[in-house]
This record gives structure tokens, sequence and C-alpha cells, in this order.
């Protein structure tokens, strides 16, 4: 057993075998550790994120590792039988690999027991493991742009079924009805970790699915009114966020929530919501608007051009990074910003929009939450008791926002797969500028350098739960800074984590700025 460092709240327990790994994520469920925030067990690891006001690093660590737990399966665990057309593109292919025909590749796989052992990649896709004889399939040399929803795929030494249409490098060997992901269920994910599974052949008997109950929302403690605003610009890519979804890895969702946090919390609080109301987040400004009704709202983030007209044409005064009253026919116009990427809308009383998962935002990767706005759209405010009064004296520091002629300084906490790089890689990381490329989005800032960081350990990582600030190493030695809408797992060593309050910093980075790392300390086992 290794402990691994991530960041500064957050490491990763390395185990020898996916058993000891579900064994331990079992133990530490039912014997609890006070501190312990969220857990994602995978394929040979457990992340663990931990309040480090409860508990260091070390004595996680210490607790963790006088534990005495067997390794086992998680025997407990609801079945659930899925019904499959063996009909997938791949299923010749891979009997032909196995040296199995196919009717013998199809009788194994619903003979032998799965179980969930973890989940991740998107919402509601279960990564399964055979409980008897395990067959192990390579990916696909050339992943598929497209795989279709419902998808039985085999890759490894694991089974999963597409909850949604993705690209995938798995191969295809069946097709279920069953939907793995649906919001209306109680419980939206089909499968968790520890659940069983048995896969049934379609064409001989028929399954029963489970039954689908309705989620009631809870009842409201706001009220709609007729105030609000009619989009006439959306801007390059607007989007309601809150702080996002806490403690639902256990069905393959990531927190998502506003990029840059503080500012969030900032434009919440100029308007005196509570912190955790949702905002309207802008990429790069661009957005207007016509006001229906009186409402008050405050701007903050990365600086833009702001300006508001009444139905005369006349300047009404507004400023930014502070509260400032629209009315009835106004017109607000937020330009370009100059500096930084993403800014904040908050309203009085807070925007009124549908939660999912008990969140506002919207995770671009799992296509979850409210859509971005869209032209004539009309965004409603509620009205609330809940509000405190309005801040008028706040100052930020423009500093918090770069250009692309800045070169940012990023602390960073070296691990947990720094070993698997060279001497002279870690020297690249830290030495090196690289430039942020415009492939950058919420899922993650890609970044590129003449330089590339070179592997000492050729191997495939099997995955493994990953954190926002992860700088994943893909192949092609160009890192990648995993943000908000991150996947929960990922298949590339993981060389350092930004720390956890460079973040925001992070989220604001325009393309084409320049990025320096900074280690915070040496690479060492906890």
């Amino acid at each position: 057993m290794r402990f691994l460092p991530v960041n500064l709240t957050a490491l990763l327990v390395e185990l020898t075998t996916l058993e000891q790994a579900i064994a331990l994520h079992r133990n530490l469920i039912n014997e609890p550790i006070e501190g312990i925030m969220q857990m994602l067990p995978a394929a040979r690891t457990v992340l663990i994120e931990y309040d480090p006001l409860y508990l260091s690093k070390q004595q996680l660590a210490q607790q963790i590792s006088q534990r005495s737990f067997e390794q086992s399966s998680l025997s407990l665990g609801k079945l659930v039988k899925i019904d499959v057309e063996y009909n997938g593109c791949d299923l010749g292919e891979v009997a032909e690999y196995l040296n199995l025909s196919v009717n013998a590749l199809i009788d194994w796989h619903t003979e032998a027991p799965f179980q969930v052992a973890f989940t991740g990649f998107a919402p509601g896709f279960a990564y399964l493991k055979a409980l008897g004889t395990s067959l192990v399939v390579p990916r696909r040399n050339s992943p598929r742009a497209k795989i279709p929803a419902g998808s039985v795929a085999l890759a490894g030494e694991f089974s999963g079924i597409y909850p949604k249409d993705s690209p995938g490098g798995w191969q295809l060997i069946g097709q279920t009805s069953q939907a793995m992901w649906d919001l209306k269920r109680e419980r939206p994910a089909l499968l968790e970790p520890g659940d069983r599974v048995q896969f049934v052949n379609a064409q001989k008997i028929a399954i029963t699915v489970p039954k689908i109950i309705e989620r009631s929302s809870p009842p409201s403690s706001v009220a709609p009114s007729t105030n609000g605003l009619i989009v006439n610009s959306s801007g390059l890519f607007t989007t309601f966020q809150d702080l996002g979804r806490v403690n639902k890895a256990s069905q393959g969702v990531s927190p998502s929530g506003a990029m840059d946090q503080y500012a969030y919390r900032v434009a919440n609080r100029l308007v005196g919501n509570c912190l955790d109301e949702a905002v309207i987040e802008l990429t790069h400004g661009h957005f207007s608007a016509c006001v229906a009704g009186e409402l008050v709202v405050a701007l903050t983030g990365a600086p833009c051009q702001l300006s508001v007209k009444d139905q005369e044409g006349r300047a009404v005064e507004c400023q930014f990074n502070q509260p400032f009253a629209l009315c009835e026919g106004d017109t607000l116009s937020i330009g370009a910003s100059n500096a930084g990427v993403r800014s904040y809308l908050a309203v009085r009383g807070g925007w009124l929009c549908d939660k999912v998962l008990e969140s506002a935002s919207f995770d671009s990767l799992a296509k979850l939450g409210p859509l971005p706005l869209r032209v004539g759209d009309r965004i409603l405010a509620r009205t609330s008791s809940l509000l405190s009064a309005v801040q008028t004296n706040y100052c930020e520091p423009t500093e918090r926002y770069p250009t692309t002629r800045d070169v940012v300084k990023l602390d960073i906490v070296l691990g947990p797969h720094c070993d698997w790089f060279s001497e002279h890689a870690l020297d690249v990381l830290s030495s090196a500028r690289w430039v942020v490329a415009k492939q950058s989005d919420r899922i993650g800032i890609r970044l590129e350098s003449t330089e590339t960081l070179e592997r000492k350990v050729a191997y495939e990582l099997p995955s493994e739960g990953v954190v926002a600030g992860s700088i994943q190493v893909p192949a092609n030695g160009q890192p990648l800074i995993f943000m908000r809408d991150h996947p929960l797992t990922g298949g590339y060593p993981v060389i350092a984590c930004i720390t956890d309050y460079h973040l925001d910093l992070v989220a604001q980075l325009p393309v084409g700025a320049s990025v320096q790392f900074h280690p915070i300390s040496p690479f060492a086992e906890i």
C-alpha cells in the first residue's frame, strides 16, 4: 500500500489489485474516518478527498495503514439484470483475439457474474469486473468518434455500457435498451459501486427493467417574479453556475460548478445573496439583454466593458464589482473581457433555473443542468427573504486576471505519478513556459510548448480518480490541466496538481497566456 500526494486536500492510496481497492473502499464506508469528504475507488487505487481542518494527510495515511481488511468484492450489492443484443461490430474480432468462438464469448459474458468496481468517464458509466474467469481485451488502436448510447463493450479486464453517445476506444460486442442514466429515476445511475450485474442474452430471456420513480422537487423557499432579462446576445458560452454537485462521484458525476469560485462568491455577496446562489457565468463577455421589471445586479470576475442605457437611450450609472439597479426597458451590455476569461452576473434574489442533482450548474462534459443561454431566452429573477444588505465597498485587485502578455506562475504539488517521468521531464515541467492552447475549455486547459514531458514508465496506467487541477500528461507529452467539468477518472499519468488556492487563477487564463509551474515541495510519498 502506497500513499501518494494529489493536492493539499487529497491523497491517492495505491494498492496491488482491484479487489484490494474495493475492499479498502468498503472498509472506509463501513468504518468512516472523520474528515474524509469523498472517496473514488478505481482499478488499483482509492482517491480520498479530506478536510485538513480535521486531520493532516500524514494522520489520514496512518489511520488507513492501521486498518485490517480482507481482499474481497462487495458481494452485498443489489443484483441488476441487463438484456443485451449481441450484435456489436467488434464481436467477431474480439472472439478471434481471445481464440474463442462467438457463441463461446457470448456464453462467457452471460454466465460470468460481474460487479461494479468503480464509476467514471461519464455519469452512469460503470466499470464492471468479472468475478470468475476474467478475459483481458485491448482497447482499439484508434478510438471511434461516436459510440451509440447503450453499447456494451470490453476493454482491459472490464466490461462497460456507454450511457450516452460519446467517443471511445472500447471493443463493442452488443447493445442494450436499458438506460444507464435517467434523471427521472430516484437514483439516476442504474449501476453504482458494489452492485452485481448479470448480462442476459435478449434473444433468449425477457428482462424486467427497474421501475422508474418520478422525483418530486422539494418545496422552494423562494418565489418567481416577472422581473428578469431577455437575452439579446448570448456571447460565446454563457451558462448558469453555482458551487456544483457535491459528493455525486458514486454516480459518475463530477462536481462542475463556477470555474472561478472566488469571483462567483463575490458576485453573490455584492447583491446580498446566499453564497451558493446560482449566477450567470460569461466566457469573454459579449452579452446583452433587455430588462423586464426592476433588478439589482452585480458583475464580477474578468473585467469587461459594461454599460446600461434606459428606454430613451440615456446612459445609466453602473460600475464593475459594485451592485447597481436596472429598471424596466433598460438595456444591459457587457463587452469583451480585456483580461481574464470568465465573468459572473448575479441578481439579488437569485436566478430562477432548474436544478439537476441539487445543482443549477451546467456540466459541459456530462451535459447536465440548464442548457447554455441563447438569444431570446427569458431569465427570471426570484424573490427571497434570505437576503442580506448589498455591499458597495468592495475593491478587487486587477492582477488576478492575466492577459496574453503575462507569464503566470502556478504553485503545484508534485505527484501522484511524477515518478513515472524522467528527471529531465521534471526539470522541463518547472522550467518551460507553457502556452494556453485554443482547445481549452471548462473540461481542461491544454498547454503547448516546444518541450515535451518524457515518460520513463511505458506501460498503460489503469484508470484512477482525478481532481480539478490534476496535470495529466497524454502520449504527446503536452500537459492538460483538468478543470471543473473534468471526467472523474483518467487513464494517463498525473505528474502534478495545481494547488487549491491557484485553481481560480487557472480558470482565468486566456488563450495565448504563458504558464510556469512552481513545485511547492519535492515529491515524497506520504
